[in-house]
């Protein structure tokens, strides 16, 4: 009877010990699948990383795209306003010639100041 007591203590050690085995298992599995939680957690944070870094890319090219249609626009402005410099300058002396015709089929005596010239009419 010995050897059966002793087995069944054996047995009972044997099962207490699978038993804190098991407990080790399960415990480690739940640090296990902790840590898989923040593995993945740090894999999205390194692709939302590459994604502002995408994005930080493309907000600069659109500030050079503003930048060139700033400049762009002021190089349309400044022409725009050469245009109507040179337009009312063409009227300005569109009035001297009619000025200078009419001086010219008049009887009296007039003086104009046409481009730096004085010109006179003695009729």
């Amino acid at each position: 009877m010995d050897c059966r007591v002793s087995a069944g203590h054996h047995m009972d050690v044997y099962a207490s010990s699978i038993d804190d085995i098991l407990e080790d298992e399960e415990h480690y599995a739940d640090q296990l699948k902790e840590y898989l939680f923040y593995a993945e957690a740090l894999r999205y944070a390194s692709s939302i990383d590459d994604i502002l870094e995408d994005e930080e890319h493309y907000a600069d090219q659109l500030k050079e795209y503003l930048f060139y249609a700033e400049a762009l626009r002021a190089v349309c402005r400044k022409h725009e306003l050469m245009q109507y410099d040179l337009e009312m300058a063409a009227q300005d002396l569109a009035s001297k010639k009619q000025q200078c015709e009419e001086l010219a089929t008049g009887g009296e005596l007039f003086s104009i100041w046409v481009c730096g010239i004085i010109i006179t009419n003695l009729k």
